[in-house]
């Protein structure tokens, strides 16, 4: 039999084994369902100042927009997230009717993670070929708590038009929708500077808010924009982006609908979103990042 402190030793050395195994292989499945908080996608990296990214983006396979989005500390533990997404002005010409002409999307959150407001400003095209001072279409949502469900965080959605000056609400009851749930809601052309916390195989659900869609079932009577919770995935493997002429290792973020389907290039290097796809309406938009 051995002695006593080689007894401890093994068994002290088996049970920091089990446990790096559990915390490695089993921990990160049993936390699969957790998204990854909105603070995390970017505001952690801003104190004083603004942290932009410039962004290539492509609608069916040309270069029509450019957008820009960036991360701001605007008072005390509340953070602006925007996304500026604008036609670019040798593209007007070829742009009419239902396709958009300028997007600004803003999210408001706390540094614990929690979505405060949601605001999407929509433009389409006028004859001038000019973008007015008042957007066509508003969304907006604002938190409403619930008192018969203390842990639930509601945001109730209104949407306004440009029927007059200033913008009025449309006659709509829009369906208040929970943001309890860390990661809030996804805008398919609002990328995020980062999404760190990621792991391969994860999988949460959140809300998918289609401001574009929204906008264009309203403006145009098309058919009403999907909404509700979605399932989005991480890859189980890990996949090459060729990004700014470098082979970068990356992991993909998916989301496949009967309407819409979304990817997200993530480097593991540094978390950096590097690429973001999304499908619906019969287009097919590309935003990718442009080098800091």
């Amino acid at each position: 039999m051995p002695p006593r402190l080689m007894t401890l030793a093994i068994c002290i050395g088996w049970i920091v084994t089990t446990g790096w195994l559990l915390h490695r292989e089993v921990w990160p499945r049993w936390r699969a369902d957790e998204p990854p908080p909105f603070t995390l996608y970017g505001a952690d990296e801003v104190k004083s100042h603004q942290y932009f990214v410039n962004w290539r983006v492509y609608l069916d396979g040309k270069e029509f927009y450019h957008a820009h989005t960036s991360v701001q500390c605007v008072k005390d533990d509340i953070f602006e997230l925007v996304a500026n997404l604008n036609l670019k002005g040798e593209a007007r010409d070829q742009v009419l009717g239902s396709q958009l002409h300028s997007l600004k999307s803003v999210y408001l959150v706390n540094h614990a993670g929690d979505l405060q407001q949601i605001t999407s400003d929509i433009w389409f095209p006028n004859p001038t070929g000019q973008k007015s001072a008042t957007p066509d279409v508003r969304f907006e949502a604002l938190p409403r708590n619930d008192r018969l469900m203390q842990n639930s965080r509601r945001m109730v959605p209104n949407v306004r038009g440009r029927a007059s000056e200033p913008l009025v609400p449309f006659k709509t009851e829009p369906k208040p929708f929970d943001t309890s749930v860390r990661g809030g809601c996804l805008n398919p052309l609002h990328p995020f500077s980062r999404l760190k916390g990621l792991r391969e195989g994860q999988h949460w659900q959140t809300r998918l808010h289609n401001p574009l869609n929204e906008a264009r079932s309203i403006e145009f009577q098309l058919a009403p924009a999907a909404t509700g919770e979605y399932w989005w995935r991480v890859a189980k493997d890990t996949t090459a982006l060729d990004w700014n002429d470098e082979h970068v290792v990356c992991l993909l973020v998916t989301y496949k609908g009967d309407d819409i389907n979304i990817r997200i290039w993530v480097s593991t290097k540094d978390n950096k979103v590097l690429r973001q796809e999304a499908d619906f309406s019969g287009e097919h938009w590309v935003m990718e990042r442009e080098p800091d």
